[in-house]
C-alpha cells in the first residue's frame, strides 16, 4: 500500500509539473553547460489593464430655443411659440474587458444596449437592443429632410435601435487596405401595426414578429466616400398576414474629395428610403389589386467649411412621402440652412426651417438656436 501511495504521488506530481510547464514556460531553459547570473534573461512582465483602458464613457447634451410663428390659411394672426427644448440627452458606456468583447449601451434612456464578440480579425457578432444596420449611421436619420418632432424621425426611428441579434462582417479590402467593402446581416423585432390605416414604422418592434435585414457598405479613401445599400423585410398585421419591404441608399463624400480650390471644402450626403407596403384593408382594388403601397422620404445635404476657423454652413432640403395613394399634409418638403461654429467640446448653431405641407400650406417655420456640449 505504502509503495502504491508513493507511485500515486510521484504520478500526480508529474501530471502537476506537465501541466504547469504547459501553461507557464519555465524562464530560462536549463543546458548541459553551467550558466551565469548574467546568461538568466529577466522573465518578461505581461502588460496589465487599469480601468481607463477597459471603460469608455462619451457623451452628448443639447438645448434648443426654438421660435415659431405658428397659423394657419384661415388665421393670419396666428399664434408666436417659443420653447426651450432638449432632444439630446446621451452617454455612452463602453467596456472592453479584452480584445474580443465589447459591451456598448446608453446608460440614460437605455436607447440601445449591445454586446459584441469578435469571432475573428473579419467578422464579429452582436445581441442585445442592437443599432439597426439601415443607412450609413444608426442614428439622425434625415429622410424627408427633417429628423420629425422632437427628432422622432419622419419615415423611420430617428435613433434606430431594436433587440436582435445582427453579424457584421468584411467582405473585401483593396487600394492598400483604404477601400473596404462590408457586410452586415441581422435579425430583429418587427414591424406592428393596426390594418386599415397608415403603417408608422417609428412605433417600434412587436414580440412574436421577425424582421431580417441586410446592408452593404463600401468605403472608399478612409471614409472620405462611403456608400451604402440597405433592405430590411419584416411581415406585420394582426395575423402577419400583410408585408413590408423597406429599401434604400445612401452616399457620403466628405471634406476633400475633389482636390480643386474651393470644392475641397465642399462635403456632400444624399439617401433615400422607400417602404413597400400590403394592406388589402386599406388600398382599393383599383388602385392596386394586391393592396401594395409605398411611403418615401429623401434627402440632400451640402457642407461648407474649413474656409474660417471652426466654422461651417450647411444647407438641407428633403421631401417625404405618407401615402402614395392620396395626398395629405403628412406629405412635405423642406429646406433648412445651418450655420454652426465649434469650440472645443461645444458647438453653436443657428438654424433656419421652410416647411411646406403639400394639401394645406400651414405657416410653421421656425428658427432654432442651438447649443450642443460633447465629450
Amino acid at each position: 500500500m505504502q509503495s502504491q501511495a508513493i507511485r500515486l504521488a510521484a504520478f500526480l506530481f508529474f501530471v502537476a509539473f506537465l501541466f504547469t510547464t504547459m501553461i507557464t514556460p519555465p524562464l530560462f531553459a536549463q543546458e548541459d553547460e553551467e550558466m551565469g547570473f548574467d546568461d538568466v534573461e529577466e522573465a518578461t512582465v505581461p502588460e496589465t489593464k487599469g480601468w481607463e483602458d477597459i471603460v469608455h464613457i462619451s457623451g452628448m447634451f443639447d438645448l434648443n430655443l426654438e421660435m415659431t410663428n405658428l397659423h394657419d390659411s384661415d388665421d393670419s394672426d396666428g399664434e408666436k411659440l417659443d420653447n426651450f427644448r432638449n432632444y439630446h440627452h446621451f452617454v455612452f458606456l463602453s467596456v472592453t474587458p479584452n480584445e474580443k468583447v465589447r459591451f456598448q449601451a446608453d446608460i440614460i434612456d437605455l436607447f440601445f444596449y449591445e454586446m459584441t464578440y469578435k469571432l475573428n480579425s473579419k467578422a464579429e457578432v452582436k445581441a442585445g437592443k442592437i443599432w439597426v444596420p439601415f443607412g450609413n449611421s444608426p442614428y439622425h436619420h434625415f429622410y424627408g429632410g427633417v429628423q420629425g418632432d422632437p427628432f422622432t424621425g419622419k419615415l423611420v426611428p430617428n435613433v434606430w435601435a431594436e433587440q436582435g441579434v445582427g453579424l457584421s462582417y468584411e467582405v473585401a479590402r483593396g487600394g492598400g487596405g483604404s477601400t473596404v467593402l462590408t457586410g452586415d446581416t441581422y435579425i430583429i423585432r418587427g414591424f406592428e401595426g393596426p390594418a386599415g390605416s397608415v403603417l408608422n414604422l417609428n412605433e417600434g418592434g412587436k414580440d412574436d414578429v421577425f424582421a431580417y435585414g441586410q446592408r452593404v457598405m463600401l468605403n472608399l479613401g478612409s471614409n472620405k466616400a462611403v456608400a451604402s445599400a440597405s433592405g430590411l423585410y419584416s411581415p406585420w398585421g394582426p395575423d402577419n398576414d400583410n408585408r413590408v419591404f423597406l429599401w434604400g441608399g445612401d452616399l457620403d463624400l466628405g471634406y476633400g474629395v475633389v482636390d480643386a480650390p474651393l470644392l475641397r471644402d465642399l462635403a456632400f450626403r444624399g439617401a433615400f428610403a422607400r417602404a413597400e407596403v400590403k394592406d388589402p384593408e386599406l388600398v382599393e382594388e383599383f388602385q392596386n389589386e394586391d393592396g401594395w403601397y409605398y411611403k418615401y422620404g429623401d434627402f440632400a445635404e451640402l457642407s461648407y467649411g474649413h474656409w474660417r476657423p471652426n466654422l461651417t454652413l450647411k444647407f438641407r432640403y428633403g421631401s417625404y412621402i405618407d401615402f402614395d395613394d392620396v395626398i395629405t399634409n403628412n406629405d412635405s418638403h423642406s429646406f433648412n440652412i445651418s450655420a454652426v461654429r465649434r469650440m472645443g467640446n461645444i458647438s453653436l448653431w443657428a438654424q433656419y426651417f421652410w416647411l411646406f405641407e403639400e394639401v394645406d400650406e400651414i405657416d410653421n417655420d421656425f428658427m432654432r438656436l442651438r447649443m450642443v456640449f460633447e465629450f
